[in-house]
């Protein structure tokens, strides 16, 4: 019996399990995500977009760009809400909501901020739109918790377990963006000055 002094060792390799990658979707607490997702005025669902679609092709090999997906969320929030539906049905999970509805609220709305934002100032005051702008929040962020409580579902974590705790990362989100918004409450309580 001959052995080959210079061949590599045999030894069985494993894959070591990750714990986020047999979860197909993003999972977070109802407090956490409303917190993040009015704090940020809306801007945490672009993280939520990039996060849900860099597990979803993680757990299936599809290939796809995850950060895609995110920058232009209005083409594909129909797409991951289909997603999220049809692992909900392939797990026999019954949830009762419309993902189809929930995604065409989201989408409308985006389009309407942003058409405000282009042609508001001719039709209203500042001030008007950023409280227009700022009352799509709510049903935005009432239909996003919709898509992501379904998708807590279809992970396994109906109450968002998980990531139901605020995380260093989140402190260093919501401790300045808490600064700001009380500086933008105090600043509308001013009087703006009289002109002469």
């Amino acid at each position: 019996m001959e052995t080959n002094l210079y061949a590599p060792p045999v030894a069985a390799v494993a894959d070591v399990p990750d714990e986020a990658a047999g979860k197909p979707f993003y999972v977070v607490g109802r407090g956490k995500f409303l917190l993040l997702f009015f704090l940020t005025a809306g801007l945490f669902q672009f993280v939520m977009y990039y996060i849900h679609w860099s597990r979803f092709k993680r757990a299936t090999r599809t290939p796809m760009w995850p950060l895609a997906r995110m920058i232009f969320a209005v083409f594909f929030i129909h797409s991951l809400a289909e997603e999220v539906d049809h692992r909900l049905q392939r797990g026999g999970i019954r949830h009762a909501w419309s993902p189809n509805t929930c995604a065409t609220v989201i989408v409308v709305l985006l389009i309407a901020d942003r058409l405000l934002g282009g042609f508001g100032e001719a039709v209203m005051s500042s001030g008007a739109m950023l409280a227009v702008s700022y009352g799509f929040l709510v049903p935005v962020g009432l239909c996003l918790w919709q898509i992501q409580r379904a998708a807590n579902l279809a992970s396994g974590a109906p109450d968002g377990a998980p990531n139901r705790r605020l995380t260093l990362v989140n402190w260093l989100w919501i401790v300045p963006l808490g600064l700001f918004w009380a500086l933008v409450a105090f600043a509308l309580t001013l009087t703006p000055p009289l002109d002469a």
